[in-house]
């Protein structure tokens, strides 16, 4: 095949065709992501922001977390925003455990029963094991 002028121009309107198409049925079932607890803003037609950290572009499939700027595509919309959010959740509550074992330890140290150059040594693990053999500082 060719691609003449003519060739081109009647590719890019069946293109947009398609997309005109697409746009809408790929909203709603962004649209339909509130029902399962998310919060949704439509900021344009083709723009819409999840939980207010995950962009999502419907038209290609596009997805931006605009806090960390990572980017990538997805397939399967409500899928990848149950996956993706799940993963955060795992991310926080780990967070959340370091730092109460940070903690836990940082009182250890208040009360002499361990060094701050030792806990500095410490991995996560090791820090975890020196609170099960000394449960007062265990909380």
């Amino acid at each position: 095949m060719s691609w003449n002028k003519d060739t081109v121009r009647e590719y890019r309107r069946a293109q947009n065709q398609r997309r005109k198409k697409r746009l809408p049925i790929r909203a709603d079932r962004i649209l339909k992501l509130s029902r399962g607890g998310f919060i949704v803003q439509q900021l344009a037609p083709h723009r819409f922001l999840i939980n207010d950290r995950l962009m999502l572009y419907p038209l290609h499939r596009n997805w931006v977390d605009v806090q960390t700027k990572e980017e990538g595509e997805y397939k399967d919309v409500n899928r990848f925003v149950r996956a993706y959010f799940g993963e955060l959740k795992k991310k926080e509550n780990m967070d959340t455990h370091e730092t109460n074992i940070r903690s836990m330890m940082n009182y250890a140290i208040s009360q002499d029963a361990i060094t701050p150059e030792e806990v500095e040594a410490m991995t996560l693990g090791e820090m975890e094991e020196w609170l099960e053999t000394n449960d007062a500082y265990a909380g």
